[in-house]
């Protein structure tokens, strides 16, 4: 099958972004791609007007799925891989940190098939202009420095929001989290499987504070630690 004939999901999972759902689903449709792409925007119980925003404003062709209530960010992801029907998924949030003119490095090796799993790591281009910042850097590299030594690895970036995959592998993870523990158990199961994790530098284009809206931060490291912990164990 030729790439043209191909389609990658891009599912966005969303909770209280109503300042930037829009503007980054109108980036991600702008974005020139080899293959087709499905456009798919979950709402996970936004209070801010999030949802209505999502109900009445994306473009026909988008599909929208209206969680009843928020169940956290791992469970919008599962909403929206069942309605996923590409043979490549990337995970996109909507808060607009990082630039979606960056698929194209993610999608190379998974369409030459060099790879079936590809992260776009942010810490080849880190940049700390704040204290948070730097404190979210010095917890990342703690974590991927556990997360290497639990599971024998050479990741970069466990935590980078920009994970690209084959939809048949992440099929077959049986990811059951809830929460922000989506992103340490499917990294965790794919090791575990013995897939290579390809990495691609790519861009933070815009960084938020816990007071602009941030939904996680340094002060959640001990959390993915144990989890990590806990998925090498279980």
């Amino acid at each position: 099958m030729d790439a043209g004939a191909k389609r990658i999901s891009i599912i966005m999972p969303c909770y209280n972004e109503r300042d930037t759902v829009l503007q980054a689903v109108e980036e991600v449709r702008r974005v020139p791609l080899p293959i087709r792409k499905e456009i798919i925007v979950v709402d996970d119980g936004s209070t801010d007007g999030s949802r209505e925003i999502i109900s009445h404003n994306l473009p026909k062709e988008i599909k929208a799925i209206l969680m009843p209530e928020n169940r956290g960010k791992g469970a919008a992801i599962r909403e929206g891989l069942r309605a996923a029907t590409g043979d490549f998924v990337i995970i996109q949030d909507t808060d607009l940190e990082q630039d979606p003119n960056d698929y194209n490095k993610l999608l190379a090796p998974l369409l030459d098939g060099t790879a079936d799993v590809v992260y776009g790591t942010r810490m080849l281009n880190y940049r700390t202009n704040s204290q948070e910042q730097k404190m979210v850097f010095l917890a990342t590299l703690l974590l991927n420095l556990s997360c290497n030594i639990l599971y024998g690895s050479t990741i970069t970036d466990v935590m980078t929001g920009y994970k690209a995959f084959r939809k048949s592998l992440l099929d077959s993870l049986d990811i059951r989290s809830r929460g922000f523990e989506f992103e340490t158990e499917v990294t965790a199961k794919i090791l575990r499987k013995g897939c290579l994790i390809h990495e691609i530098p790519v861009r933070v284009v815009r960084w938020r504070s816990r007071e602009e809206g941030k939904k996680i931060s340094w002060l959640d490291g001990p959390k993915i630690l144990y989890y990590l912990i806990k998925f090498r164990i279980l």
